[in-house]
Order: structure tokens, then C-alpha cells, then sequence
């Protein structure tokens, strides 16, 4: 199949009516609230591609968002003010760090993959905080000081960057889609179902999990690099292990194994937190928790599989409980 035929078959409307969600987001939400919305969506889509495609509920997430956050910051501020190449070292990081404790966190399913995760981002916390201060700025965060104009982007001007980070994560979404609908999108599924019936088809499911799981930092690793360039700055909660419980709240409101689901639990998510803080200023932080565990419990038992499928079976007047690819 050629690859404009592959195209076709992605549900470009889908991807459209986000894009064109996030283009009008601005004029009711703030900026960067907005951009927020969106890169923690593509956070928790990258997150859903390990647990509501794989079966595999992974705590180490945030670990790969922030890795990608702080290798841009790192780089904007001590090796180059490209944001190309800054950017791709974010990415690399985070690729890398998938890549090296993977073999040991995929040797056997969940908890032992879960836990293992969970293992190495608060090892990787501490070490952002403490031995590895004088580059991360420890519990303070790393502000970036420089950042150069490339080409016709303009980084001083956060419109014009936030259109660009639109335009960027569509082409994100698309190569998210294209992963979904191949081999292996339908391949990681099979694994949750049954591993032997893989290997007995000639396929390696550990290879399966593996590339998945690269596919999957890299999609948070360049979430949070362009995230931390659009802010100008990382911090240090963009790798605390809690952060995790936020991704997989968002994904499970949104409805786990869908496409669109991270995007509307990560509005929901967002929406609620900002609308409380506005409200009752700083005492939301005594409510907050209380508020969206009371949210999740509503969506579990009343949408169940979040609310992209109960939308869906409103639409179609069918349910469907597998993955969506």
C-alpha cells in the first residue's frame, strides 16, 4: 500500500477537529493553559499506546516527559540556542533512557512492569534534584535563557509559537495514527490478548513491546520538549513520579485504547483545575484532589471506558470495548 493510500485510511477528520479545537482553545482559555491541554493530551496518548493498546500500565511516564522537557532546556542553555537541535537532544534523551531500561522492565508484565517504571523515575527525580543541580536548577526548575530564531520562528512571539506547536503536533497525531493502523499497532494489541498466539505467528512479542515503548518516549520526550521550549522553562514536577497518577487520570476520563480520549480527559482534567483555582483561589488545592478523584469515580461508574466511548455509543448506538485503532 503506498503511503498516500495510508494516509487516507487514518481518520483525517479526527485529527482536523482537534486541530481546529485547539486553534479556537486561546480565546476561552489562556495560552498556556491551552498549549498545556494539548501537550498533556499527546502525553497521555503516548502513554494509552503502552496501556490501553499493550495492557502494560506504565508509571514511568513522567519520567519521559520530563526527560525530554530537561534535555531541551539543558541543551538551549549550555551546548546550543538551535531550537532544532535542542529539541532533538530532548528527544534523544528520552528515547535513550526507554531504550536502556526497557530489556528490563518489559521481561515480564504488569506489576513487575509497572513497578520497574515507577523504579527508575523516582531514581531519576532524585537525581535531577540533588547530584545533577547545577544543570537542572534542583527543585527550582530550569529557566532557559537563550533560545535563536529559526527561520521564519519567531520564539519571542508566543501566537505565532503557539500556531506552530499546533502544526507540529499534527504531524504527531498523524504518525501516532499511521503507528495505530500498521502491523504493529495491530500487533501490541494481540500481544495483550495472548503473547504465545504472537510468537506462534513467527513475530517476537518482546520486540512487539519494545519498539512500542520507543515509539511511545519518543512521542512523550518531543511532547515535553516542545512544551518546556514553548514555557521557556522545565521544571522539576514535569518528572516527579506523582505527575504519573495526573497522566493516567486524563487517560482513563477520556476513555483508554482511543485516539481522542487524551485530548478530552486532558481538557476535562485542565478545564476543572484552572475553573476551581479561578473560583476558590488558593484554597483549590485543599479541594482539588478531592474534586477529580470524585470525577474519576462518576466516569468509571456511569461512562464506562471513559467518556470518548460512551460519546462514541451515543454516535454509533453500539459500545465497543476493545481498542480503538
Amino acid at each position: 500500500m503506498s503511503f498516500a493510500k495510508k494516509i487516507m485510511k487514518i481518520d483525517l477528520p479526527q485529527i482536523a477537529g482537534v486541530a481546529a479545537f485547539f486553534c479556537i482553545l486561546p480565546f476561552f482559555l489562556p495560552r498556556t493553559l491551552s498549549i498545556q491541554v494539548l501537550f498533556y493530551g499527546l502525553l497521555a496518548l503516548a502513554f494509552d499506546i503502552m496501556y490501553g493498546y499493550g495492557h502494560l500500565l506504565s508509571f514511568g511516564h513522567a519520567l519521559l516527559f520530563g526527560a525530554g522537557a530537561y534535555g531541551a532546556a539543558i541543551s538551549f542553555n549550555f551546548l546550543t540556542g538551535n531550537p532544532i537541535a535542542s529539541i532533538s537532544v530532548g528527544i534523544a534523551f528520552a528515547v535513550v533512557i526507554a531504550a536502556l531500561i526497557g530489556p528490563i522492565a518489559l521481561r515480564k508484565r504488569d506489576p513487575y512492569f509497572s513497578l520497574v517504571l515507577m523504579a527508575f523515575n523516582v531514581f531519576f527525580y532524585q537525581l535531577f534534584v540533588a547530584p545533577l543541580a547545577p544543570w537542572t536548577g534542583s527543585d527550582m526548575g530550569l529557566t532557559i535563557t537563550k533560545i535563536e530564531s529559526f527561520g521564519i520562528l519567531n520564539f519571542s512571539n508566543k501566537t505565532f509559537l503557539y500556531y506552530t506547536m499546533i502544526l507540529l503536533s499534527i504531524v504527531l497525531m498523524i504518525l501516532t495514527k499511521l503507528f495505530m493502523k500498521s502491523r504493529f499497532g495491530a500487533l501490541l494489541v494481540a500481544t495483550s490478548e495472548s503473547e504465545r498466539k504472537v510468537e506462534s505467528l513467527g513475530y517476537s512479542s518482546f520486540r512487539v513491546k519494545y519498539y512500542s515503548l520507543l515509539f511511545s518516549a519518543f512521542l512523550s520526550g518531543i511532547s515535553g520538549a516542545l512544551f518546556a521550549t514553548f514555557l521557556g522553562y522545565s521544571g522539576i514536577d514535569f518528572v516527579s513520579p506523582t505527575f504519573n497518577i495526573m497522566i493516567v487520570f486524563i487517560a482513563l476520563i477520556g476513555g483508554s485504547g482511543t485516539f481522542l480520549g487524551p485530548f478530552i480527559g486532558s481538557f476535562i482534567y485542565l478545564a476543572l483545575s484552572y475553573s476551581l483555582t479561578v473560583v476558590l483561589g488558593w484554597h483549590s488545592s485543599v479541594y482539588l484532589d478531592g474534586i477529580i478523584g470524585l470525577v474519576i469515580i462518576i466516569v468509571m461508574l456511569r461512562f464506562r471506558g471513559g467518556l470518548y466511548r460512551y460519546l462514541y455509543k451515543v454516535v454509533k448506538d453500539v459500545y465497543v470495548s476493545e481498542p480503538i485503532r
